[in-house]
C-alpha cells in the first residue's frame, strides 16, 4: 500500500513590515518539507556548489525595480481601510493591498548567494541537500 506523504506544510505566520511594527497581519506561509531521506545526492552535470563569498563574487548587481512603497500610497491605504477592508476582503484584494505597504529590506548577500546556486541547465536551486525550484504555488 502506498504512503500518503504530504509534502508541504501550512502555518499561520505573523507578517509584521520591518519599517513598522503598526501594518502586522496574519497571513498562511508554505513551506516544503523535507523528503530526500538518502544522504547521498548527485549534483546536475556540469554543476558543482562553490562556497565563496559575496565579497569576491565577480559581478555588479544594479536593482532597478527595488523600490519602497511610497508614504502618500500607504497613507491612502490606511484612509480608506476602514471604508473599504470588508470589500477588499470580499474581492480577494485584501492581502495584495496591504501586502503592497511594506517596505522589504533588500539584503544584497543573500540574493548573491541564492543567485550562485542557480543552475540554468535544470533552472532549479541546488543545495547540499538537493534540487529546488519556485513554483507559482510558491508566489501566490
Amino acid at each position: 500500500m502506498e504512503e500518503n506523504i504530504n509534502i508541504i506544510e501550512a502555518r499561520q505566520e505573523l507578517m509584521v513590515s520591518p519599517s513598522s511594527d503598526e501594518n502586522q497581519t496574519f497571513r498562511t506561509a508554505y513551506f516544503l518539507k523535507p523528503c530526500n531521506k538518502e544522504h547521498s545526492y548527485s549534483l546536475p552535470p556540469h554543476f558543482s556548489i562553490s562556497f565563496q563569498t559575496t565579497t569576491n563574487l565577480p559581478l555588479e548587481v544594479k536593482y532597478n525595480g527595488w523600490r519602497r512603497p511610497q508614504d502618500e500610497w500607504k497613507k491612502w491605504v490606511n484612509k480608506l481601510r476602514p471604508k473599504f477592508e470588508f470589500l477588499w476582503i470580499k474581492t480577494g484584494i485584501y492581502h495584495a493591498i496591504t501586502a503592497s505597504t511594506y517596505e522589504i529590506k533588500r539584503n544584497d548577500a543573500l540574493i548573491l548567494q541564492l543567485a550562485d546556486r542557480w543552475c540554468s541547465k535544470t533552472n532549479t536551486f541546488v543545495f547540499p541537500w538537493g534540487e529546488s525550484t519556485i513554483t507559482l504555488e510558491d508566489i501566490k
